[in-house]
């Protein structure tokens, strides 16, 4: 893979930036968090923009994109911090994308226009926004079932990311939907999104530290020019970059290099997790007593953050994941006896 994006992705990214910062930028964030007219419009915008189609294939009302050009769209989702189940969306229309032609048609147009939005529930039988989406893939040992929202009950859960809506799966009145998509591989596109997300989470949070470091005097001077705080902003942004190359290279391995998908989405989940959480004590340290208070945004950010390292698998689960497939891989290529 060539070490940067095309000059599309970039102008895309862009207009995305654009949009979200004039609609969700500084100052509006707490509005989208806590009105719902605001998520259903920030949700439509995201429709109009094309976010919710480059994913979804041509023939279904999409742009047919390959998932590294969903890059900097989910970045920006994270940079704003969207209260939305972007990340779970996008994640089910990969798995539709693969799923039967008659499944695909009923739901990727739906998708592309912004009327269906996805929840997804594995094991611990929570999810994110279960209870204000259309449909849900819950994920099972034997594969994925796709069920509509009217078909399940749900139990709201009380969570610290009031932008979360959590909820608890309950039952279902009908059996679902098989897509005939392997469980392993959903959550395999969950982490690479979510991380880069977490990116965008991540970069935002450096960025809101260095301008309160600029804007904040102390003995004369602004606090961003002591080296200890400089050193601390230094380490959050090459956690951040490092962070962001993988989680390219993994939305790359989606479209381009399947084989090495898995091992790239686990170093990329990790990888952004442990940035986000690098960035965000350092973005709480540099703001000081007002980092702490419910009316600055930075909260906003840290508990989205929060939630998202530790959904999807934990940065701990995935180095683990990652050090062992690496092990059994020499394990195979060393002679016998050796």
């Amino acid at each position: 893979m060539r070490g940067d994006l095309r000059a599309d992705h970039r102008e895309f990214g862009q207009v995305v930036r654009t949009a979200l910062d004039t609609h969700a930028g500084p100052g509006a964030v707490r509005r989208v968090w806590s009105d719902t007219v605001e998520r259903d419009r920030m949700w439509a915008l995201l429709a109009e923009l094309g976010v919710l189609a480059i994913a979804v294939p041509e023939p279904h009302g999409g742009v047919g994109g390959e998932p590294i050009d969903l890059a900097l769209s989910l970045e920006e989702v994270g940079r704003h911090a969207l209260p939305l189940p972007v990340v779970e969306t996008v994640t089910a229309t990969m798995a539709l994308r693969m799923s039967r032609d008659d499944v695909a048609a009923a739901w990727l147009p739906s998708v592309a226009d912004g009327r269906s939005r996805f929840s997804v529930v594995g094991d611990s039988g929570l999810a994110p926004h279960g209870a204000s989406t259309q449909a849900t893939l819950r994920l099972a040992p034997d594969g994925v079932d796709l069920f509509t929202a009217g078909d399940v009950e749900w139990s709201p859960v009380a969570s610290t990311d009031p932008g979360l809506d959590l909820a608890r799966w309950i039952g279902a009145t009908v059996d679902g939907l098989a897509l005939g998509v392997p469980a392993e591989q959903v959550r395999t596109t969950a982490a690479w999104t979510s991380a880069l997300v977490l990116v965008g989470l991540a970069h935002r949070m450096v960025e809101m530290a260095r301008d309160h470091a600029l804007a904040r005097e102390q003995f004369g001077r602004p606090i961003a020019e002591f080296q200890a705080l400089k050193h601390r902003l230094a380490d959050a942004i090459v956690a951040v970059e490092a962070a962001r190359g993988l989680a390219w290279f993994a939305a790359y391995a989606a479209g381009r290099r399947p084989d090495e998908l898995a091992q790239a989405a686990r170093l990329a989940k990790g990888s952004a997790s442990e940035a986000a959480r690098v960035a965000g004590a350092a973005a709480l340290q540099l703001h000081g007593g007002i980092g702490f208070t419910w009316e600055h945004d930075l909260h906003l950010f840290l508990h989205r953050a929060r939630s998202l390292e530790t959904w999807f698998g934990s940065a701990g689960a995935h180095r683990v994941a990652a050090g062992r497939a690496l092990l059994d891989s020499l394990s195979e290529e060393m002679p016998h006896g050796r």
